[in-house]
């Protein structure tokens, strides 16, 4: 138990690293798609994280400032790094409503 153990130690740490570098990247894939998408000068993007029972899901919102209302919507949903940004239409509309719309489902 000598060099095998700190050998697999080391291995193991690398392939966390890398997992976690792949998780990162299409994170930002998905967030520089959206703002391709809906580029504008009154548009702000917001992301964070759920809380409570979904506290493995990030929201991406876009949001025109000029209308005060959410026009597009994605939530990157699970703890793995396998999620993916799905597009979340429930969250669409006023941002005065949103907190109502943003459940635990």
């Amino acid at each position: 138990m000598g060099w095998e153990f700190a050998a697999i130690l080391g291995g193991a740490l690398v392939v966390s690293l890398l997992l976690g570098l792949w998780q990162q990247g299409r994170y930002a894939r998905s967030v520089n798609e959206l703002v391709a998408r809906h580029r504008g000068a009154d548009r702000l993007l917001i992301t964070g994280r759920g809380l409570g029972r979904l506290r493995g899901t990030i929201v991406m919102l876009v949001i025109d400032d000029s209308a005060d209302e959410v026009i597009a919507a994605q939530m990157l949903r699970g703890s793995t790094i396998f999620a993916r940004a799905k597009d979340a239409p429930l969250l669409h509309g006023p941002v005065a409503t949103l907190p109502e719309r943003a459940t635990d489902k």
